[in-house]
């Protein structure tokens, strides 16, 4: 009788350890079948020819950031900006985004938001309808189209 029950329990045994590597062997092939499900969804969905939304913007401020390049000891430049609608200076967060891509872009030089005691500033403009009244101190130098527009300081 004890024979049969120790048969008994290495088979239940054995049956428990298959069951188990068969539990443990679908987890693994679950988990690797998301990872290349994963990998394959990220390598679809990624930007084609390298065009991102930074990309785009780094397009569009490219005349702007030559052009500053050019014009000798300019460190500081004024940044008019809006968000369809909105400007800068009244609801900041809003268009923060931007301000902040094109400060990265136009490194070194220092977009500051409302001193319109810089001798240069830089539109970066969405809305069509932007408020004259807030460029009644600047003159246009440059328009690079797209919103974008070189400007200096007529009071200086």
């Amino acid at each position: 009788m004890s024979k049969v029950n120790t048969t008994q329990a290495s088979v239940i045994k054995f049956n428990r350890s298959i069951i188990y590597n068969i539990f443990f062997l679908c987890i693994t092939l679950s988990l690797l079948s998301l990872a290349i499900y994963n990998t394959t969804q990220s390598l679809y969905n990624m930007p084609k020819e390298g065009i991102g939304a930074s990309r785009v913007e780094e397009l569009r401020l490219q005349g702007l950031k030559n052009e500053l390049d050019k014009i000798p000891n300019i460190k500081n430049i004024n940044y008019i900006g809006d968000r369809p609608g909105l400007h800068v200076k009244d609801i900041p967060d809003l268009c923060m985004e931007e301000y902040f891509l094109s400060q990265f872009i136009l490194a070194p030089t220092i977009l500051e938001l409302g001193n319109n005691n810089l001798p240069w500033a830089m539109t970066n403009l969405r809305n069509p309808k932007f408020d004259q009244e807030d460029m009644k101190h600047w003159k246009v130098i440059k328009n690079f189209n797209q919103g974008i527009i070189l400007l200096k300081n007529q009071s200086q």
